[in-house]
């Protein structure tokens, strides 16, 4: 048995007043210190001076700039932890073998990949995270297809959880037939804050974790199997 877990927005989350500061600093935004420690991430990118930026560049050049912030080593290694994630996580690794999976990765811009690759590590063993393999993939789809590897591999069942899983279960049904009856027979996807999932998918099986809180619910399922 194999777990995978992803990282951004299942075990980790923006440290916002963090990345307003940053924005603030690199923008020039001139926002108070009390401003940065309230504002959300829409108001943030309301601000007058980011209006601006986003005249400027065009809708697609600001959301990509904007993306790429969050990407940055210096706002990865702030990043806040989800409640009780570390906890789950250990758990989950002293039961299964166990690996991250993770798209923080530029096809465009391999000269950010190294950056990103040490601050993910440096992260994960600053907030107590078990040490694991962290694969990095080019896409969402290609987690599917890591999967499908694994399994043909190892003849093992894996489970994925992540917080993206609508947008995995759009791209599990892209995969080739031959990937997609592997992914049938032999893997879970545990959907991350969901509290309910559909009974039945023609690809792949799903459970709800709606939070790190509810993963003994998900150890018993696995212990069970």
């Amino acid at each position: 048995m194999h777990v995978g877990c992803d990282i951004d927005g299942t075990i980790a989350r923006r440290n916002m007043s963090f990345f307003a500061s940053y924005c603030n600093q690199k923008f020039a935004l001139g926002l108070s210190q009390d401003q940065l420690e309230r504002i959300s991430y829409r108001e943030l990118l309301r601000v007058p001076q980011m209006q601006e930026y986003k005249r400027s560049w065009g809708e697609q050049r600001f959301r990509r700039e904007i993306g790429w912030l969050d990407l940055h080593p210096d706002v990865l290694v702030q990043m806040l932890p989800f409640p009780y994630a570390r906890e789950g996580i250990n758990q989950l690794a002293r039961l299964s073998s166990f690996a991250y999976y993770t798209v923080r990765y530029s096809v465009t811009r391999p000269q950010r990949n190294e950056g990103m690759a040490k601050a993910t590590r440096h992260w994960l063993q600053e907030m107590g995270f078990p040490e694991a393999p962290v694969v990095f993939c080019r896409s969402i789809a290609e987690k599917l297809v890591h999967m499908a590897h694994y399994i043909s591999s190892t003849g093992e069942t894996v489970f994925l959880i992540d917080d993206r899983y609508d947008r995995l279960l759009e791209e599990a049904e892209k995969l080739e037939a031959s990937q997609q009856e592997i992914l049938r027979r032999s893997c879970m996807l545990v959907a991350f804050g969901a509290e309910v999932v559909p009974e039945r998918n023609p690809i792949l099986r799903l459970f709800p974790l709606p939070s790190w809180h509810a993963v003994s619910d998900f150890l018993l399922y696995v212990q069970e199997c």
